[in-house]
């Protein structure tokens, strides 16, 4: 052999990567992703509590509260009437305000004549507002909800 040749010196042998991957890396990320979806779920079970919810009397059914009658009727010249008796304004705010404040939350049944016009019963219902009666309610006939000549 040469010089040349003698100079150069084996250099030891690489072992060869192995290209197959770990289980042990996998195994980690795997219970990573287990980890974040046991924090991440919710396991509550929501609980429901049934509830009766009274049922709303028929259209035009007028409820008394407590065994007494609260009707307003709206007549037609646009006087009205407390329970049946015909009282003005004045009165009917002497009625109103002698009464307990549980009762402000009871309804108020508007009842108007066939010709009663709806301005006048909404000023009524203002008029009621401002003594606190929050709770107004119409009564209709079904024949006069029909338009005029039919």
């Amino acid at each position: 052999m040469s010089a040349r040749a003698t100079s150069f010196r084996r250099l030891p042998r690489r072992t060869r990567i192995s290209s197959t991957t770990g289980l042990a890396p996998l195994v980690d990320v795997v219970l990573l992703l287990l980890i974040f979806l046991l924090v991440s779920a919710r396991f509550d079970s929501s609980r429901v509590i049934e509830i009766e919810l009274p049922r709303a009397p028929g259209p035009g059914a007028v409820v008394p509260s407590s065994g007494e009658q609260r009707v307003l009727t709206l007549r037609r010249d646009g006087s009205i009437a407390w329970n049946g008796t015909s009282v003005d304004h004045t009165q009917l705010q002497a009625i109103l305000s002698a009464e307990s404040p549980e009762s402000r939350l009871l309804p108020i049944v508007i009842h108007g004549d066939t010709g009663a016009t709806l301005g006048t019963g909404l000023g009524l219902v203002m008029f009621l507002r401002g003594l606190g009666y929050s709770e107004c309610v119409f009564q209709f006939q079904e024949e006069s909800l029909k338009p005029p000549g039919s």
